[in-house]
């Protein structure tokens, strides 16, 4: 993971900004976000909910009735890579991946930790490894929407948490640095030649 820096004055403070940057698949967990999106717009809390990544046809239209619910909440960006995809995790300040799957440790959610953003997302895999609940985020359980939904609001009305979680997670990511994987490789090769 490449140095990065965080560009505060570029977020937009009249709101919560969270990003969903992944698959865009029922496996990943967008159809449960969708779903708490509504609930949390329903509860008039004020949010934009970005979603970068590939879809497949047979979500779209799902995803495209809840954009038709609340076109001025969500925003669909394709997939993204480079300048594009650095710029949509530098303005977010809540990343939220609530998958359904046994994930490894996403580098998603590295990306994310890197670049000052709170983390929400589910008790599976490898996930629990580098997000500590209620530490540097959030974790529900798989399908939980209105536990996601909670996880998320807390954020949005609680600053002191929020900030608190954003800072943890600058200063934990750089255990996730690229030197620092060269660095462990390397070590874990020079145990295994000694044995």
């Amino acid at each position: 993971l490449s140095a990065v820096t965080v560009k505060k004055s570029n977020k937009d403070r009249s709101q919560a900004n969270l990003l969903y940057l992944s698959q865009i698949s029922v496996s990943k967990g967008i159809v449960d976000l969708l779903k708490c999106c509504k609930i949390l717009d329903d509860s008039g809390l004020r949010f934009k909910l970005n979603i970068a990544g590939s879809y497949s046809n047979d979500i779209y239209t799902t995803c495209r009735y809840y954009h038709n619910l609340m076109p001025d909440k969500i925003e669909f960006h394709g997939l993204v890579h480079g300048h594009s995809k650095r710029e949509l995790l530098e303005k977010s300040d809540i990343f939220v991946l609530p998958s359904r799957l046994m994930e490894g440790q996403p580098l998603s959610i590295i990306e994310a930790m890197a670049t000052g953003n709170a983390v929400v997302s589910t008790h599976v895999g490898g996930v629990v490894d580098i997000i500590q609940n209620e530490v540097n985020g959030y974790l529900v359980e798989p399908t939980n929407v209105p536990q996601l939904a909670k996880a998320i609001k807390t954020l949005v009305t609680d600053k002191v948490i929020l900030n608190r979680m954003k800072d943890k997670n600058i200063s934990h990511s750089s255990k996730y640095s690229e030197a620092k994987f060269h660095h462990n490789i390397k070590s874990l090769f020079d145990s295994m030649l000694k044995s």
